[in-house]
């Protein structure tokens, strides 16, 4: 939220050799889940969800890196970009949206409760948010892969608690949503959920 304790972060650029094609494979997993026109990507990094998204359907990123964010900005000059940490600051727009995605985000988050309600706000009625996070038997591998840099250091040093099933699934009722879709995949290692609003 704004206020005296809100602040940007810039991220420094850089992840594992891994981390383009696990984003893609994050990115592929969350698409066949949209719903709707309106699409709010928080966390985006470098947006790899745009080469899922169909014709119709409008996209708003939303990063805490800056030089990240006006990149995708010239990059992608028809799409909306902005720089916002979710810790501490609302967002600036669009007020109301199809289906929100926290891609590898939740596990970075200081008070994941807080900022899924602050986004539930953002969720039409019937809407979709769909996440992604590792599921916590992978967090030896997470530091084997920072170690050897075929992961993201950066990453790994900034996840909080994982969380398995049970906990997301409670984190996302306690938000006001109904979980829909839970499943597995990346070996295993990664979690995804659709609940509806």
């Amino acid at each position: 939220m704004a206020g005296s304790g809100a602040r940007l972060k810039e991220c420094p650029a850089g992840g594992g050799l891994l981390s383009p094609l696990l984003a893609f494979l994050r990115a592929r997993a969350v698409a066949r889940h949209l719903a709707g026109p309106r699409v709010l990507d928080c966390g985006c990094g470098m947006a790899p969800l745009l080469r899922f998204l169909r014709w119709d359907q409008t996209y708003v990123g939303v990063d805490r890196n800056v030089s990240l964010v006006q990149s995708l900005r010239l990059s992608h000059p028809a799409r909306i970009f902005h720089c916002v940490d979710l810790n501490f600051l609302e967002l600036p727009e669009p007020r109301e949206v199809d289906t929100i995605v926290l891609a590898a985000v939740v596990e970075h988050l200081e008070r994941p409760l807080d900022v899924i309600q602050r986004l539930v706000e953002r969720l039409r009625p019937g809407g979709r948010l769909i996440l992604t996070t590792p599921h916590p038997i992978a967090v030896s591998i997470l530091s084997v892969g920072a170690w050897l840099r075929i992961l993201s250091p950066r990453a790994h040093e900034e996840h909080g608690r994982l969380l398995g099933r049970v906990e997301l699934l409670g984190l996302l009722r306690e938000a006001g949503l109904s979980p829909v879709v839970y499943r597995r995949f990346l070996l295993g290692l990664n979690q995804l959920v659709v609940a509806a609003r």
